[in-house]
Protein backbone atom coordinates (compact mmCIF):
# COMPACT_ATOMS: atom_id res chain seq x y z
CA UNK A 1 0.00 0.00 0.00
CA UNK A 2 1.63 3.54 -1.05
CA UNK A 3 1.33 6.67 0.98
CA UNK A 4 -1.48 8.20 -0.79
CA UNK A 5 -3.83 5.09 -0.21
CA UNK A 6 -2.68 5.36 3.46
CA UNK A 7 -3.33 8.73 3.85
CA UNK A 8 -6.96 8.76 2.62
CA UNK A 9 -7.87 5.68 4.50
CA UNK A 10 -6.61 8.12 7.60
CA UNK A 11 -8.69 10.75 6.38
CA UNK A 12 -11.73 8.88 5.59
CA UNK A 13 -11.93 6.80 8.78
CA UNK A 14 -11.54 9.91 11.00
CA UNK A 15 -14.36 11.41 9.06
CA UNK A 16 -16.42 7.93 10.31
CA UNK A 17 -15.55 8.32 13.50
CA UNK A 18 -16.71 12.11 13.55
CA UNK A 19 -19.85 11.33 11.96
CA UNK A 20 -20.32 8.41 14.19
CA UNK A 21 -19.72 10.29 17.56
CA UNK A 22 -22.11 13.36 16.05
CA UNK A 23 -24.99 10.69 14.92
CA UNK A 24 -24.78 8.80 18.27
CA UNK A 25 -26.71 11.38 20.76
CA UNK A 26 -28.95 12.40 18.00
CA UNK A 27 -30.42 9.07 17.52
CA UNK A 28 -30.90 8.43 21.44
CA UNK A 29 -32.71 11.19 22.28
CA UNK A 30 -36.13 10.96 21.93
CA UNK A 31 -37.11 14.49 21.64
CA UNK A 32 -34.55 14.83 19.00
CA UNK A 33 -35.91 11.49 17.44
CA UNK A 34 -39.67 13.51 16.64
CA UNK A 35 -38.58 15.53 13.62
CA UNK A 36 -40.65 15.56 10.72
CA UNK A 37 -40.10 13.10 7.45
CA UNK A 38 -38.65 15.94 5.36
CA UNK A 39 -36.10 17.19 8.14
CA UNK A 40 -34.52 14.14 8.54
CA UNK A 41 -34.46 13.26 4.80
CA UNK A 42 -33.17 16.36 4.25
CA UNK A 43 -30.36 15.60 7.13
CA UNK A 44 -29.82 12.46 5.67
CA UNK A 45 -29.51 13.97 2.00
CA UNK A 46 -27.19 16.80 3.60
CA UNK A 47 -24.87 13.80 6.00
CA UNK A 48 -24.46 11.90 2.60
CA UNK A 49 -23.38 15.14 0.10
CA UNK A 50 -20.93 15.56 3.37
CA UNK A 51 -19.85 12.28 3.22
CA UNK A 52 -19.06 12.59 -0.95
CA UNK A 53 -17.64 15.97 -0.11
CA UNK A 54 -14.98 14.23 2.50
CA UNK A 55 -14.46 11.31 0.28
CA UNK A 56 -13.53 13.07 -2.86
CA UNK A 57 -11.55 15.62 -1.14
CA UNK A 58 -9.70 12.66 0.85
CA UNK A 59 -8.78 11.49 -2.70
CA UNK A 60 -7.69 14.48 -4.12
CA UNK A 61 -5.72 15.47 -1.55
CA UNK A 62 -4.11 12.42 -0.79
CA UNK A 63 -2.58 12.49 -4.59
CA UNK A 64 -2.22 16.15 -5.38
CA UNK A 65 1.66 16.24 -5.29
CA UNK A 66 1.22 13.55 -8.49
CA UNK A 67 -0.54 16.00 -10.38
CA UNK A 68 -1.41 19.84 -9.39
CA UNK A 69 -4.25 20.03 -11.82
CA UNK A 70 -6.49 17.43 -10.57
CA UNK A 71 -7.34 19.43 -6.97
CA UNK A 72 -9.24 22.40 -9.12
CA UNK A 73 -11.23 20.13 -11.31
CA UNK A 74 -12.50 17.89 -8.59
CA UNK A 75 -12.51 20.47 -6.08
CA UNK A 76 -15.68 22.03 -8.47
CA UNK A 77 -17.87 19.25 -7.29
CA UNK A 78 -16.75 19.68 -3.82
CA UNK A 79 -18.49 23.88 -4.30
CA UNK A 80 -21.66 22.27 -4.70
CA UNK A 81 -21.81 19.34 -2.22
CA UNK A 82 -21.16 21.93 0.12
CA UNK A 83 -24.30 23.87 -0.28
CA UNK A 84 -26.20 20.90 -0.56
CA UNK A 85 -24.64 19.52 2.77
CA UNK A 86 -25.47 22.86 4.39
CA UNK A 87 -29.40 23.22 3.66
CA UNK A 88 -29.32 19.56 4.22
CA UNK A 89 -27.25 19.64 7.69
CA UNK A 90 -29.26 22.74 8.90
CA UNK A 91 -32.93 20.66 8.80
CA UNK A 92 -31.13 18.63 11.93
CA UNK A 93 -31.17 19.51 15.47
CA UNK A 94 -28.58 19.43 18.26
CA UNK A 95 -25.35 19.01 18.54
CA UNK A 96 -25.10 17.03 15.44
CA UNK A 97 -26.05 19.63 13.28
CA UNK A 98 -23.08 21.65 14.45
CA UNK A 99 -20.46 18.96 14.32
CA UNK A 100 -21.29 18.13 10.71
CA UNK A 101 -21.90 21.97 9.82
CA UNK A 102 -17.90 22.78 11.31
CA UNK A 103 -16.64 19.16 9.56
CA UNK A 104 -18.86 20.79 6.36
CA UNK A 105 -17.01 24.22 6.74
CA UNK A 106 -13.55 22.95 7.24
CA UNK A 107 -13.38 20.95 4.23
CA UNK A 108 -15.10 23.72 2.27
CA UNK A 109 -12.43 26.06 3.55
CA UNK A 110 -9.61 23.88 2.89
CA UNK A 111 -10.33 23.15 -0.27
CA UNK A 112 -10.84 26.76 -1.18
CA UNK A 113 -6.85 27.90 0.01
CA UNK A 114 -6.05 24.50 -1.62
CA UNK A 115 -7.89 25.71 -5.05
CA UNK A 116 -6.25 29.14 -4.01
CA UNK A 117 -2.48 28.12 -3.74
CA UNK A 118 -2.32 25.54 -6.74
Amino acid sequence: MDRSTIGFLVIVAVFVALVVLAIRPWRRIPPLTGLPVWRKLAFGLGSLALTVQVVIFAYVWTRVREDQVLFPRWSQLIFPLFWISVIGIFAGKGMPRWVLLTISILVMAVSFFAVLSV
